[in-house]
């Protein structure tokens, strides 16, 4: 006698399986991602920008890249839809903690984040200045600069996510 399979016990086992294997990628671009990072405030950011809430809207994902040579002057993401994020990457003669490109939408764009600690940032009127002369830089190399402090991180990370991808796509941030 041939039994027919219960359709719903195969609908569930493949949600669940497509469940285990995207959780199983996201921890994979978390675990050597976060390898790059150079601050908790950095994972912290890291961890919410690869989370897919904050990208539901934009019903989007992003993919964690390490360039293949550590760090590079310029990646051009993948021509096809999506969202690529670069942290620790090389701009110049300075490495900017995250760099976000996208083709969604229709057309490319990209966004330098920055995580600023207290201890390493607007702490002294050297640092300051320094991050103010870099930032002039990577404006003057055509890219969008935002900064973020450490404290608005630890307080939202997730707000934080979310804003930086609006402002990736130009999205209003409500």
């Amino acid at each position: 006698m041939n039994r027919k399979p219960d359709t719903n016990a195969l609908i569930d086992a493949t949600v669940e399986d497509a469940k285990r294997e995207a959780a199983d990628a996201i921890e994979a671009m978390y675990a050597w991602g976060s390898e790059l990072a150079e601050s908790p405030i950095e994972k912290l950011l890291l961890a919410h920008l690869i989370h897919p809430s904050t990208l539901a809207e934009f019903e989007a994902s992003i993919d964690v890249l390490r360039p293949p040579s550590g760090l590079v002057a310029h990646t051009e993401p993948p021509p096809i839809r999506g969202i690529w994020l670069y942290p620790q990457i090389t701009i110049g003669d300075y490495r900017v903690d995250f760099l976000l490109r996208s083709t969604l939408h229709g057309k490319s764009s990209h966004l330098i984040v920055e995580c600023d600690g207290h201890d390493f940032h607007e702490k002294t009127k050297e640092q300051a200045a320094r991050d103010k002369a870099r930032d002039r830089y990577l404006v003057s190399q055509g890219y969008r600069v935002i900064r973020y402090a450490g404290s608005e991180i630890y307080r939202d990370a997730a707000q934080v996510a979310y804003e930086a991808i609006c402002i990736l796509h130009s999205t209003d941030v409500p």
